[in-house]
């Protein structure tokens, strides 16, 4: 009868120990799984601001190239109000010292936001980024233009126009 008794004790510890132990090596097996099949986060996605370009990146890609020793610097920056403004800047290169700076609003146009000017042409999209393009990184472009004349001919005496051909943007 004791030897009955220690094969039941065993048969039960068995039944009961076995599933369990099975089931935390699932467990663990399908965790490890999960982590080797984990999606890697995706890339940092740039902020519209409302716009429907990402303004920095759209912006670097218009500028002309800067003159010798000089290079283009672009950042957001945030007046006392929190109100996002697109910096952009020239930069000498061997000093470190601005050469010339300007910025405009991220979030208002003179007298409205720049979202209630987009919605006026809800459902263009190629248009809305015409828009974009000509009206918030146009000024910042011609500026840029202005700025290269001025430094790339310091010593010249001459008036210089501001070209219709800059780079990403139609006409």
């Amino acid at each position: 009868m004791l030897e009955t008794a220690g094969m039941l004790t065993a048969l039960f510890g068995f039944c009961v120990g076995f599933p369990a132990g099975v089931l935390t090596l699932l467990a663990f097996h399908r965790l490890r799984l999960r982590a080797s099949k984990a999606v890697p986060p995706s890339a940092v996605l740039e902020d519209t601001y409302g716009h429907p370009l990402p303004p920095v990146s759209t912006l670097r890609g218009a500028l002309p190239d800067p003159p010798n020793g000089h290079a283009w610097e672009i950042s957001v920056q945030h007046d006392g109000g929190g109100t996002p403004f697109l910096h952009v800047g020239i930069v000498k290169l061997n000093t470190g010292d601005s050469a010339g700076g300007t910025k405009k609003d991220l979030m208002n146009d003179r007298y409205s936001t720049w979202a209630s000017k987009y919605r006026l042409f809800t459902g263009d999209d190629e248009y809305l980024c015409e828009i974009f393009r000509r009206d918030f990184i146009g000024p910042l472009t011609d500026w840029a233009t202005a700025q290269v004349n001025r430094l790339d001919h310091a010593n010249d005496i001459g008036v210089y126009t501001i070209s219709g051909d800059r780079k990403g943007m139609p006409g």
